[in-house]
Parts: C-alpha cells; structure tokens; sequence
C-alpha cells in the first residue's frame, strides 16, 4: 500500500521520484523490518513460550521457597513468593523435608549430584496468572505448555496439580527444570 501511494504520487508529480522508486524503497524498508524480526511467521507465539523460562529464570532463586525447609525458622524468609521448589536427586527421588535431605546428602550435596539433580518448581496459578502471563491468555499458554510436556497433568487431566507444603494442600503448576530447555 505504502509503494501504491508512493507511485501514485510520483505520478501526479508530488514526489519528484521516479517511476519504481518508491516501490523500492518500501521493498526496501519491509526486507529491513523483516530481517529485524527474524521471521514472516507468527512471533507471538514464541515470546508467549518465553514468558515461563524467563520467569524463572530471573525468580528462581528469590521467589520459590525451598520445600524441604518452609517450616524451618532458620531458613531465609521468601518475600513475594511465587511458589516452592523441591530438588529431584540423581536417581529421581525427590527431596520433600530436611530428614530426606539428610538422608540423602547430609551437611551438603557432592558436587558430582549437582550435575544430574533437577529442581521441580510449583508455581502458584494466580502468580503463573497474573505475572507471567501478564498481557496473554493464561489457558491457551497453559495448555501449550502441557502439550510441550513443561506442566504436569493431573490423574484428572488438568495442568496443575495438587501439592502440600507447610502443611497446605494446594494447586500449582509443577516444572521439572530439564523440561524449560525443551521451550
């Protein structure tokens, strides 16, 4: 439409362009614009599938509470919790309290398991909701990420799942760590 008007205006003497230049250089602007982009197909997608490893990501670490010690008073306080996250051991146990902990690694994890140990993340539906999805429709990003294999399912088919911490059962969506490289 830009190159229409563009000649139609050459035409008419508006311009002083000649005929094909401002063909050009609209072709010109959409290749620059096109190349920028990276793609003609739909972005959107992709920055929606973003949305959950950048939030991650950037909260990992200051937002979810470690699991096996939410009800220890020693422990750092989470402010602003996003959810709670638990350590998957090498050999796929998960470590739900300080007693498994224990068991498990003693004083401090080896460095030999920190290589093959996952981190499953429970993410609060209304923070998934309201902050990570902000701007998008939270059950079509939910559901391409059960589809992706990122959330859960349920035994009932839904893409939470119930979990207790600190002695509450609730709903969140479960994220096994390997599972945000598969975005």
């Amino acid at each position: 439409m830009v190159a229409v008007g563009g000649e139609l205006a050459t035409a008419a003497g508006v311009t002083g362009w000649a005929d094909g230049e401002a063909t050009e250089a609209a072709k010109t602007c959409f290749d620059d614009w096109l190349s920028s982009r990276g793609t003609a197909g739909d972005i959107e997608h992709d920055k929606m599938l973003s949305l959950l490893p950048d939030f991650i990501q950037i909260n990992g670490d200051s937002r979810f509470a470690w699991g096996h010690r939410v009800m220890d008073d020693h422990t750092p306080k989470t402010l602003n919790r996003a959810g709670f996250k638990r350590i998957i051991t090498k050999a796929g146990k998960s470590i739900k309290n300080n007693t498994d902990w224990h068991k498990e690694y003693g004083d401090k994890m080896h460095p030999d398991e920190i290589d093959d140990a996952k981190i499953e993340y429970f993410l609060f539906p209304n923070v998934f909701k309201d902050e990570v999805c902000k701007g998008y429709d939270s059950r079509v990003v939910a559901s391409k990420m059960t589809e992706l294999g990122v959330f859960e399912k349920d035994n009932e088919g839904k893409n939470s799942v119930k979990e207790r911490f600190a002695g509450n059962q609730g709903r969140y969506y479960k994220i096994v760590s390997d599972k945000l490289s598969t975005i």
